[in-house]
């Protein structure tokens, strides 16, 4: 599809557009594509990217490119609309969604096995004609499954495919339904991201498998850019595994087109300290907690926020398996780490005062998330 574009000399993603006879943005859909460098999908989305591969070297479809050109079949959002035919021979912003990692997480617990499937999609906004992105907003989608005995590859491998083939948990309807509300601006606003995590305190201690740090650390930045991309709908600066620095981010489509998009330059950066975590006992239950701090910034100020926040999360002993077992330890850590994440990303437009009591350290945490709440207001 993206070829037949090419003829026309027209290409990808755009998250704005320009209108003429309608009120709406006017957007032309690119296809499915694959965020960072292919080179290294099998580190990145292997399961994805071999469901594309297979149906390439026959010179077929992909059932992903046929599930999204159906859905986008004359589509609309509130504020635009998405079409696979171009509105006219001037029109340069274009619109994908892509995959940017994919995570297989596995616990075995009282002789079950435990498998989390988690993708990362993006839907994509991208000016052909200055080979730039305008706004890119993340969406992560996770789903847990339980296995009699230990999975196999292939058992993976059915399980993601049945996420974008399915009918009762399909991550590509889910996507397209989520930008939906997604407002198209002209001119964007600033622009934020996350430039980095940092693990502190105790935090060595529970980490599964510390040769992996990196990976854990982008995994989870990713994770809080779905959050906040969702809950807040705005767009971020997306934070590639292995390409913090990057100027610039490669889409590679079905049809084995490629090309490299020049990324937005940060106006403002949030950081992320994994500040530890905490074990605690009741009669029935153990308690995980998982503890960070936020910190944002520009050029002029380091700390336009530096806020402190904790969740713990209690489970059934007999649910838990066996304590010296330490990745299926840090699963139930990282469970606890995912829903603290989730829930500032919310309480950034919610600002609720009792929340905050109870998760957070600081006296003006309020007000911090009133400061949080203007930068990304910023980026709309």
């Amino acid at each position: 599809m993206l070829k037949s574009l090419l003829f026309t000399f027209l290409l990808f993603l755009s998250f704005i557009g320009f209108t003429e006879a309608s009120d709406k943005s006017q957007l032309t859909w690119a296809g499915f594509s694959f965020l960072g460098n292919f080179d290294q999908r099998d580190a990145r989305y292997p399961y994805t990217s071999s469901i594309s591969l297979d149906f390439e070297e026959k010179g077929l479809a992909s059932p992903i490119d046929e599930k999204l050109n159906a859905l986008i079949e004359n589509y609309e959002g509130n504020d635009f609309t998405l079409s696979s035919q171009m509105a006219d021979n001037n029109q340069r912003l274009f619109a994908t969604i892509g995959i940017s990692f994919e995570d297989v997480y596995e616990t075995r617990v009282n002789n079950k096995y435990k498998v989390s499937y988690e993708i990362g999609l993006n839907f994509v906004i991208f000016d052909f004609e200055e080979k730039k992105i305008v706004s890119i907003y993340p969406m992560r989608f996770l789903r847990n499954e339980i296995f009699s005995k230990k999975p196999t590859r292939l058992d993976h491998a059915n399980k993601i495919k049945k996420l974008y083939e399915g009918n009762e948990f399909n991550i590509l309807s889910l996507a397209v339904e989520n930008i939906r509300g997604v407002n198209i601006k002209e001119n964007a606003g600033n622009y934020l991201g996350i430039s980095g995590i940092e693990f502190v305190g105790n935090s060595d201690k529970f980490l599964p498998d510390e040769k992996n740090i990196d990976s854990l650390g982008s995994s989870i930045i990713q994770e809080f850019e779905g959050y906040l991309s969702i809950n807040n709908k705005i767009p971020l600066v997306p934070y590639l595994k292995g390409e913090s620095l990057a100027t610039s981010m490669v889409l590679r489509f079905s049809d084995r087109t490629k090309m490299s998009l020049k990324l937005p330059i940060r106006d403002y950066e949030i950081k992320i300290k994994v500040r530890g975590f905490g074990f605690k006992k009741s009669a029935n239950y153990y308690g995980y907690t998982a503890k960070i701090k936020i910190i944002a910034q520009d050029d002029l100020n380091p700390s336009l926020v530096d806020l402190d926040l904790s969740k713990n999360i209690w489970v059934l002993k007999k649910a838990v398996g066996r304590l010296d077992d330490k990745f299926a330890q840090w699963m139930i850590y990282k469970e606890a780490l995912s829903v603290l994440l989730d829930d500032t990303s919310k309480q950034i437009e919610l600002m609720d005062e009792n929340w905050t009591k109870k998760h957070s350290i600081n006296k003006d945490a309020v007000e911090q998330l009133k400061t949080l709440k203007i930068l990304l207001d910023r980026t709309k």
